[in-house]
């Protein structure tokens, strides 16, 4: 990422909340895939999803427990996590969407590391 799209990127996050990064093919295939999966997953029957939660905070996260802080404000984001410090850990335990979903997750987590990075050096 160069110098000016770097500071495009910080500006965006800090005026309007987000920023546009463009990717190269491969890289943003990989992030459609993981939105391609998290879509079939998500749009699952409420029992099924909360099979697949997992130790460590992994897998599924229903509505209501990951960022809320009060049980007047409930959080109303359900969620998936999956993590490069435990690769295919407990995946046997998931249902094939969840396995497909963590296993494109795993495979995005370079690109998304190689941006995040980029902004944290910078930074």
């Amino acid at each position: 990422m160069s110098s000016s799209l770097f500071w495009q990127a910080v500006d965006g996050v800090l005026g309007e909340g987000f920023a546009r990064i463009s990717l190269a093919h491969e890289s943003a295939e990989r992030l459609s895939e993981v939105f391609e999966y998290a879509r079939a997953f998500f749009r699952g029957q409420d029992t099924e999803k909360r099979k697949n939660t997992l130790p460590e905070g992994l897998g599924y996260r229903p509505m209501g427990i990951e960022y809320s802080q009060s049980p007047k404000r409930p959080d109303h984001i359900e969620s998936f996590s999956a993590s490069a410090r435990t690769p295919g850990a407990y995946t046997s335990s998931l249902s094939v969407s969840a396995r497909r979903l963590y296993h494109h997750m795993m495979k995005a987590i370079d690109v998304l590391e190689a941006i995040a990075e980029t902004l944290a050096a910078r930074g």
